[in-house]
């Protein structure tokens, strides 16, 4: 017969004030670098929403003020070619974290512009392994026999967000953004030549 791992057996040795001690500082530095974990983490988030800010909004605004939608130039820190463009921006997404009431508001909202193809439903049955075959019949049979299942809509947000993309490009027609969990505006690319 196998031993268990050391890791699950008891431990019958008497452990010194020093290994203590030394335990106690291990957890404290592991206690210490989650919380700088945490801090950086809101530091990164942070500075992502800063960014977005700066390439949605702030330089967009200020190349339309100016009257230009692309600039090169050569950064002196780094004397690398440097192109600045002004770029349509597209997304839409109908979060899965929405409450129900606003997701079929949405999918209802797309039906109703006869853009209800982009639905697609998904059926979700949970099964023990002992049920593996009952997997295979129909939805009409699984309710038959009392499996429990979930029929959720949804419409993935790369799919959307190209359809959303060709409604304002194509059809020059914006649907309700705020329905669809939509985005339309510019953003600005840069990159080093």
């Amino acid at each position: 017969m196998n031993q268990a791992p050391s890791f699950v057996r008891p431990v019958d040795n008497q452990v010194n004030s020093g290994q203590l001690d030394h335990l106690n500082n291990l957890c404290k530095k592991a206690r210490m670098m989650n919380a700088d974990i945490k801090k950086l983490e809101e530091l990164l988030s942070k500075a992502k929403a800063e960014y977005n800010t700066m390439v949605c909004e702030t330089l967009p605004d200020f190349m339309d003020t100016i009257g230009i939608t692309k600039l090169t130039f050569t950064d002196p820190s780094s004397n690398q070619q440097v192109e600045v463009q002004t770029k349509p921006y597209y997304h839409a997404s109908i979060e899965a974290a929405w409450d129900e009431d606003r997701r079929q508001k949405a999918f209802n909202y797309l039906e109703q512009i006869g853009e209800g193809d982009l639905i697609k439903t998904t059926l979700t049955i949970p099964f023990p392994r002992d049920q593996h075959e009952a997997a295979k019949a129909l939805a009409i049979e699984l309710a038959k026999r009392g499996i429990a299942s979930e029929v959720k809509d949804n419409v993935h947000h790369m799919t959307l967000t190209a359809w959303l993309k060709n409604q304002v490009e194509e059809r020059q027609f914006v649907p309700d953004l705020t329905t669809i969990g939509g985005v339309v505006g510019r953003k600005i690319t840069i990159k080093d030549q």
